[in-house]
């Protein structure tokens, strides 16, 4: 006895209308899947074959604490609310729906973070994010892996367009088992067919967190390999927690490979702009006292033994900050011993700001 093939047409469609849709939007022919590939729009973050975060494609932030995630992910935020259009020199897609930031590690730090950026926002800006933004105070009240029509539940009941979490570890259990991460996996792409964006930070292996050797391939990274499989870019983050500078490097790409490059971490302000060794301005801020050049110059050159013409370079860069009125120089003098103290520097604070927060 033959059974003849029951064709997905032919299906009573109630309950998979209700869970997925209609066939419409999602069952294509040969031809017209390829098409969809360009109906995608702008990339989310970068611009022509220089993309760090793709439409339709989860991105993760990855990296060990204090090497400015948060900070990163806080200010694409701002771009993607129209408040913020480039971030280290890649534009930021601005979208019409609200942000959705969960903030399930150590959500105080997430919020003192958020609060040293909104300082420097405009009232009409701050009300911008009053509108278009939303946080998660803490961990998820279920895990995304064991309830994945949860979060999809979660995200498009408040409306939301993109989601962000703040990190993955908390998000899930069991990240090192490969069912766990292809549960992950399935969630974010779920979210994805409800055009919804998604981010993720994410921490390395521990044995791998406390070497100077920045990670190079997705092996590096926590877990099974099925977390970063569904992925359509994946940026490590490198360095020792709360340098003012730090290595970016992308170990995957959707399009091209965009870097490396460094970062300059102002993390006193949460400011990140791309590194070129021109500006100064970052490593001050993010320090809690005053710096000599030859200090800035260890910095900046990532040496600890800086040469007499990189301490020049930077004495004559710290120098062209004091004139511009963005730092104070308190000039070199001798101390009660005799002994000569170096020209020190500290940054002045931003225009509109008294006092650090």
């Amino acid at each position: 006895m033959t059974t003849e093939p029951v064709r997905l047409s032919e299906q009573p469609l109630g309950r998979l209308e209700a869970r997925f849709g209609s066939e419409g939007d999602r069952l294509f022919d040969g031809v017209s899947f390829a098409d969809e590939a360009t109906k995608a729009g702008p990339a989310v973050w970068g611009h022509g074959d220089q993309v760090l975060w793709s439409p339709g494609e989860p991105f993760m932030l990855y990296g060990p604490q204090g090497v400015a995630k948060t900070t990163a992910a806080q200010r694409l935020m701002l771009g993607l609310v129209g408040l913020e259009p480039t971030i280290l020199g890649l534009s930021v897609a601005a979208t019409e729906r609200p942000v959705l930031y969960v903030a399930a590690d150590r959500p105080t730090q997430a919020a003192k973070s958020w609060r040293r950026m909104l300082a420097l926002l405009e009232q009409d800006q701050r009300e911008i994010v009053r509108e278009r933004v939303r946080f998660w105070k803490g961990p998820l009240p279920f895990d995304i892996a064991a309830q994945p029509d949860y979060l999809v539940e979660f995200v498009t009941r408040h409306g939301c367009g993109t989601f962000i979490g703040d990190s993955l570890k908390d998000l899930a259990v069991d990240l090192v088992k490969d069912e766990v991460g292809s549960r992950v996996n399935r969630a974010w792409q779920m979210l994805v067919q409800q055009d919804v964006e998604v981010l993720d930070l994410h921490h390395p292996r521990k044995a791998l967190a406390g070497q100077s050797d920045k990670p190079r391939t997705l092996d590096d990274v926590y877990g099974s390999s099925w977390l970063t499989a569904g992925h359509g870019s994946v940026v490590a983050l490198w360095g020792r927690p709360g340098d003012p500078i730090v290595d970016r490097s992308h170990l995957k790409q959707p399009q091209e490979e965009v870097g490396p490059f460094r970062i300059l971490v102002d993390h006193e302000f949460g400011m990140i702009e791309r590194h070129d060794g021109g500006d100064l301005l970052g490593v001050l801020r993010s320090t809690t006292g005053p710096l000599a050049a030859k200090d800035v110059a260890g910095m900046l050159f990532a040496t600890t033994r800086p040469t007499d013409s990189d301490v020049e370079k930077a004495r004559r860069k710290l120098e062209k900050l004091v004139a511009k009125g963005l730092a104070y120089a308190r000039r070199s003098d001798r101390d009660q011993q005799g002994r000569i103290r170096p020209t020190t520097y500290v940054a002045a604070p931003p225009a509109g700001l008294q006092e650090p927060l």
